[in-house]
């Protein structure tokens, strides 16, 4: 992370260097061009004395042989320099800078100075033209300067720079220092009271006289410390009511995390399942192996609930799951104890069974008491087509007999436990389709049978004999609900043979639909209403589905689902 201080050292650091390395520069300009300036001075009034008329025409070779180097032109031509050595060399040309020749040429007092390139280096030159006589000559020399006493002020200049620089650098240092600790004070009595706060603290101390920069993050602190205080102590209540009402609720309560960790566990769940959960053991390692293998998958899987039966003990207990979205996730758990309930249940359940059979039976017990006293009557007056009425009757108590017989045969199958179910194996339902459809044909009602989809073997799983029974009943419950066009389909899916039967009878009653399953209920006057109750058992124990969907007036769908065989 970037330091405060660091970035205000730097900010102080540059305040004091960028002005002093300005000063310094600025300095340095002035300083070359001071020595320009004198040195262009002083060589121009050597020249003026020097190039004098006088000095010329009297003693013009003295002049030349003085100490300091002239060159003298004539027409913009090196002539003549004081010094042989130079003639030879012509540091600056032989012909006179076009500049200079203009400027000395245009000029009431003609002299001027420019610098030019001695080999690599420029040099400072000053020019004075003079007339003598007809003749308009031009007199050169080198500008010389003390080297010595400009490199004394360069190194002066140079360390005042430094000290400035070290001084911009401690006072940077120094004044940064006292900036941060002024800042981080207020800023540390802002942390404290935020750890004290996490830490649980209500109250927290705050510094009592903030600087004014800092006064309303003080203000909005100290406002924040309140809602939080009293959230905590508005979340606390709600805590103690949620836990008043799960000591006191009728069911079980648990709460875990996506671990299976318990997080909230009322005292009704610890009595239901006979074991101590405290918050952060884990309820796999205390609870019943079913009731932790269903948690375990539901946490597991996308399911937003879910609902089961089970055992445990004497108890008969109903578990339902509901996942938690927020927060650490994980799942509720509610758990209620059915064992009374259930028994009730089958109480209501074999009592509905008993008053259905009675009324099963006593169905066909009629017309069997009813042939029987005709028989004792026309044997009483001695009829002659006694023997006449011996068989009609005969055969009408048959008749009953063997549907005494179907309903004895009916609640036997439906009352078999799933356990004790001959086993679902590999069928061509396709082949069954076709054997039912067929079969139907041979009525001699004006019903359009229509099987489609079963052209090719469909294997799944089920009981040839029973899934033909199961057809046959919905296709006949088509046939008795006046439909005139009943198709059968069949179709193969991922895994799963779907069988769908659609009719346009008079279809069923919305509000009568949801018991259509119900044993012993039947939207017809004939029949055990045992018929669909018997299909679904069949059906669901072999591992699939059947559902119904019907408009009153417009017909029926009926579709099962079955496990693949393949």
């Amino acid at each position: 992370a970037r330091s405060y201080r660091a970035r205000l050292t730097l900010a102080l650091f540059a305040f004091f260097v960028i002005p002093a390395a300005a000063f310094a520069t600025w300095s340095y300009q002035r300083l070359r061009t001071d020595d320009r300036q004198s040195r262009e001075l002083l060589v121009l009034e050597t020249l003026r004395s020097v190039t004098g008329e006088r000095a010329i025409n009297e003693d013009r070779g003295r002049a030349m042989r003085g100490d300091l180097p002239l060159l003298l032109y004539r027409g913009g031509v090196l002539r003549e320099t004081s010094d042989p050595l130079l003639e030879s060399l012509t540091p600056v040309g032989r012909f006179l800078h076009p500049d200079i020749y203009h400027r000395l040429a245009s000029d009431a007092e003609p002299q001027a100075s420019q610098e030019l390139q001695v080999g690599s280096t420029p040099m400072l030159f000053g020019f004075r033209a003079v007339e003598i006589g007809n003749e308009r000559i031009v007199v050169g020399a080198p500008a010389r300067g003390n080297d010595e006493t400009l490199d004394s002020r360069r190194r002066d200049l140079g360390v005042l720079v430094l000290f400035l620089t070290v001084a911009g650098a401690l006072g940077a240092l120094w004044l940064s220092g006292v900036a941060a600790r002024s800042l981080a004070k207020p800023i540390g009595g802002l942390r404290g009271a935020a750890l004290a706060i996490a830490g649980g603290e209500l109250e927290p101390v705050l510094p009592s006289n903030p600087p004014a920069e800092f006064a309303p993050v003080f203000s909005a602190f100290r406002r924040m410390g309140r809602d939080i205080r009293e959230s905590r102590v508005a979340l606390l209540e709600a805590e103690r009511r949620t836990a008043a009402v799960l000591r006191n609720v009728a069911s079980g309560v648990i709460a875990v995390d996506r671990a299976g960790v318990t997080l909230l566990a009322n005292p009704r769940a610890e009595a239901l399942l006979g074991a101590r959960l405290q918050s952060g053991s884990a309820v796999t390692e205390v609870g019943p192996p079913e009731l932790t293998g269903h948690i375990i998958d539901f946490l597991a899987s996308d399911l937003e609930d879910e609902e089961f039966d089970m055992t445990w003990g004497r108890q008969q207990l109903h578990v339902r799951l509901a996942r938690l979205t927020r927060g650490a996730g994980g799942a509720v758990l509610t758990i209620d104890d059915v064992t009374e309930l259930s028994r009730a249940q089958r109480v209501l359940a074999w009592g509905e069974m008993a008053r259905q059979v009675a009324h099963e039976i006593k169905n066909p017990l009629t017309p069997i008491r009813l042939g029987i006293q005709h028989l004792v009557r026309a044997r009483g007056d001695r009829r002659e087509d006694f023997d006449e009425i011996l068989g009609r009757n005969a055969t009408r108590i048959l008749a009953e007999i063997d549907r005494l017989d179907q309903i004895a045969r009916s609640f036997s199958r439906y009352g078999t436990a799933p356990d004790e179910q001959t086993p679902a194996e590999r069928t061509d339902v396709a082949a069954v389709a076709r054997d039912v459809v067929e079969l139907e044909r041979l009525g001699r009602d004006d019903v359009e049978w229509i099987i489609s989809g079963a052209e090719l073997p469909a294997n799944a799983r089920a009981r040839h004999d029973e899934l033909h029974e199961a057809l046959l009943n919905i296709l006949e419950n088509a046939r008795l609900a006046a439909a005139q066009r009943v198709e059968l389909r069949v179709d193969r899916m991922d895994g799963v043979v779907v069988i769908e039967v659609t009719d346009n009878g008079g279809g069923v009653p919305a509000q009568i639909l949801p018991r259509i399953f119900e044993p012993h209920f039947s939207t017809r006057t004939s029949g055990s209403g045992l018929g669909l109750a018997i299909t679904r058992r069949l059906i669901e124990g072999w591992g699939g589905e059947i559902a119904i969907e019907s408009e009153e007036g417009k017909g029926t769908v009926v579709r099962i689902e079955l496990l693949g065989g393949e």
